[in-house]
């Protein structure tokens, strides 16, 4: 009797263990055909976002080589190289957009093709459809769509007119550029990179004529007051830090060429106490030049020039500065003309120039408030901590100065 019951329970144990395999062998089927397509899609996913990022670096290197209009050109003939690779034919559903990154607010905001100029991104949209599936068809899901966005921006070489944390220009201010490589500056001849530069904000008022870019940094504005304020070139944040040069006046505090310094044209000590230069009214000092092919280095405290005063420069020059500088009134900074003959490097918190001063050469002064103000002229390049340029003042960058060769250009980089 034990035994006959054992031999039913067992044979329902079996019927039992049939049903379940039969009903669990579809649902492990359909695990596995998740699992094996999920897989797939994620790899094709995977893949198109990788095709959206290289058409969009590609596409961005047509603006940074100011070749804008091969935008379409270069992104879409690497799509097409990232999705043959795959067996991908159709590039009917790929779209290639130009625009301006705006990092403010982390947007990308399209643009025409007329308005390449003002651009500094391309966006790419990768797209594959109808993708056909392996074992979720037999759920009934034979194909997938796939699209994947991706923009990369341009840092475009910002140089000229630095402020490291804001540039002020009020007023009926002129920037424009030139290269003193090529010869003398002529309004005939200037060029359109009179750049406004910084990693704060940027506010431009007044009647200013912008012949260059305005670029505030990554997380800051750039203000534009005034129905007269003019900026030919692009307005836009950086894309990245800029990279610029740091400033110690240590080794040029002891090896220098101050012993070589004479007396000015009117015959007076330059010296005001220590090395406090000074070139009073009508006055002019002149520098001596460089030996063995090397350019001229002074060290100075200071720096005071008064109305009529002139600095005259005898070759390549390179002054240290542990303090400030202020220059009143009219006079000529650089009687060369040439402003690759000068360069002052400043430790000091203050670069002042007023009146009629008329500057030749390149200022890098990274602690400084500089003040520039007046009816003077700028030839060549500055850098500070701020930067305010007021009045009737005119700034001609010098494209060959040396202060700028340090600005690297970057490649494109993926920002979305």
């Amino acid at each position: 009797m034990i035994r006959g019951e054992r031999r039913k329970r067992s044979t329902r144990r079996r019927a039992l263990t049939a049903v379940f395999t039969v009903v669990l062998i579809p649902i492990l089927l359909g695990f596995a055909a998740l699992s094996v397509d999920v897989s797939f899609m994620f790899d094709v996913t995977q893949h198109t976002q990788h095709t959206a990022d290289a058409g969009a670096l590609a596409g961005a290197t047509a603006l940074q080589d100011y070749l804008g209009e091969e935008y379409y050109d270069r992104a879409i003939v690497t799509v097409a190289k990232n999705q043959h690779s795959r067996g991908f034919r159709s590039l009917d559903d790929q779209i290639v957009e130009v625009g301006r990154w705006n990092s403010f607010d982390q947007v990308f905001i399209p643009m025409g093709d007329d308005e390449i100029e003002q651009s500094n991104a391309v966006r790419v949209t990768a797209a594959r459809h109808r993708v056909p599936l392996f074992f979720a068809r037999l759920m009934g899901i034979h194909t997938m769509d796939v699209s994947r966005p991706a923009v990369a921006a341009v840092q475009f070489p910002c140089g000229g007119i630095w402020g490291l944390e804001e540039v002020t220009i009020p007023g009926s201010v002129v920037t424009d550029s030139y290269v003193s490589n090529d010869g003398n500056y002529t309004p005939a001849t200037a060029g359109d990179n009179g750049d406004l530069c910084s990693g704060g904000d940027i506010t431009v008022s007044g009647s200013a004529l912008i012949d260059g870019d305005a670029m505030a940094g990554i997380d800051s504005e750039l203000t534009v007051n005034g129905g007269r304020v003019e900026i030919t070139g692009v307005e836009a944040n950086m894309i990245l830090p800029s990279d610029l040069p740091d400033v110690s006046v240590d080794n040029p505090e002891v090896l220098n060429d101050n012993n070589r310094i004479g007396n000015t044209a009117l015959g007076l000590d330059p010296f005001a106490g220590g090395l406090h230069l000074r070139i009073g009214s009508d006055d002019s000092l002149t520098l001596p030049a460089g030996r063995d092919d090397n350019p001229a280095v002074f060290y100075f405290d200071s720096m005071t020039f008064t109305s009529g005063a002139s600095l005259v420069i005898t070759g390549p020059t390179v002054i240290y500065l542990a303090g400030d500088f202020d220059f009143t009134g009219q006079g000529t900074v650089n009687t060369t003309r040439d402003p690759k003959d000068l360069m002052i490097i400043s430790a000091g918190e203050v670069v002042k120039m007023s009146g009629g001063v008329s500057f030749y050469g390149s200022i890098l002064a990274p602690n400084a408030e500089v003040e520039l103000s007046g009816t003077a002229e700028y030839f060549g390049a500055v850098i500070g901590r701020t930067v305010k340029i007021t009045g009737d003042f005119e700034f001609h960058v010098d494209e060959s100065s040396p202060l700028l060769a340090g600005l690297v250009v970057k490649p494109p980089i993926l920002v979305q």
